[in-house]
């Protein structure tokens, strides 16, 4: 082999190495938008869910399928769990993480099943069955505001119905799109604070800030999810009645509605010479105590304008 080849060769690879996560979330967003496009069913005959909405009185609403506290590795549908907790206080449902004093030993496996040691999270996932048609969105509107001192990751999402079972194992791939508030101590993709984000095959596909959104401010969030053809959908925000910012998104057939909190940290670093995209990382962090505060929540068709 000559010289110049070889050399080649040896740069080829080291790029190769040095890019693999930036090509492999590429390969996986491009792959999972492709799968669910390809999966739309049909709407032609498909009936909605009647409107339903949360009303915190201490019980789970009907809205709700289940709720779970992830902690140490395990799973519980208790209301207190581990470092976490969710309660109701003025008809407004406050998810809770607290400060982990196991933190440090616990494990950080990203792979672990249900989860790893160190994630503490709480989640809330509704019924499903909703899909938008060609004569009506699907429109959810609710209150929202973080404490100060708010860090991880917390919001409401869309995701395809089932995405999540009640053991806390997500049953496929992880798809999802909705309004994501992000700690000021992350970044997801270069952007913190409340965001209308888009994520396919577990990797952040397109992030936007809500226009006009302080996360630490209480507003009322409308998330209005149109279909725009058999391959497409639109998610647009709106923010005290403002318009806030879409994403065009793939079909996720009919969906349910994920609320959470919990204590990712997410990393976004600049590229080097070497990389040709900016590196996403995620871990864990015990940031003692946080709260995502959310209410008057509300979901149904609304006749497209």
């Amino acid at each position: 082999m000559k010289p110049i080849v070889f050399i080649l060769l040896v740069v080829l690879v080291v790029l190769l190495a040095a890019n693999f996560q930036s090509l492999y979330l590429s390969y996986a967003v491009a792959r999972a938008w492709q799968r669910l496009a390809a999966s739309n069913p049909a709407v032609g005959a498909h009936a909605n869910p009647p409107a339903m909405s949360d009303s915190p009185d201490g019980a789970l609403a009907p809205l709700w399928r289940f709720s779970l506290i992830n902690g140490a590795g395990q799973v519980s549908s208790d209301d207190t769990f581990h470092a976490a907790s969710h309660t109701v206080q003025d008809g407004l449902r406050l998810l809770s993480l607290h400060p982990d004093p196991d933190f440090p030993a616990e494990n950080g496996d990203m792979w672990a099943r249900p989860a790893a040691g160190r994630y503490n999270n709480v989640a809330f996932v509704s019924r499903g069955g909703w899909l938008p048609t060609a004569q009506a969105d699907i429109v959810i509107t609710f209150y929202a505001r973080v404490n100060p001192g708010f860090y991880g990751t917390a919001g409401l999402v869309i995701q395809p119905e089932g995405t999540l079972s009640e053991q806390g194992l997500f049953v496929d791939s992880f798809d999802m799109a909705g309004v994501t508030f992000v700690g000021p101590e992350s970044s997801l993709q270069g952007h913190h604070g409340a965001l209308l984000n888009l994520s396919l095959g577990w990797a952040p596909a397109r992030t936007l800030p809500i226009t006009g959104a302080d996360m630490f401010r209480a507003a009322q969030y409308e998330l209005r999810i149109r279909r725009v053809d058999a391959r497409a959908w639109r998610v647009s925000v709106a923010v005290d009645g403002q318009a806030a910012g879409a994403l065009d998104m793939p079909p996720f057939g009919p969906f349910e509605i994920q609320v959470w909190s919990d204590n990712y940290r997410l990393e976004y670093a600049r590229p080097t010479w070497l990389h040709l995209a900016p590196l996403q990382s995620v871990s864990y962090q015990d940031g003692g105590e946080k709260t995502f505060i959310i209410g008057a929540l509300q979901v149904g068709e609304a006749a497209r304008p």
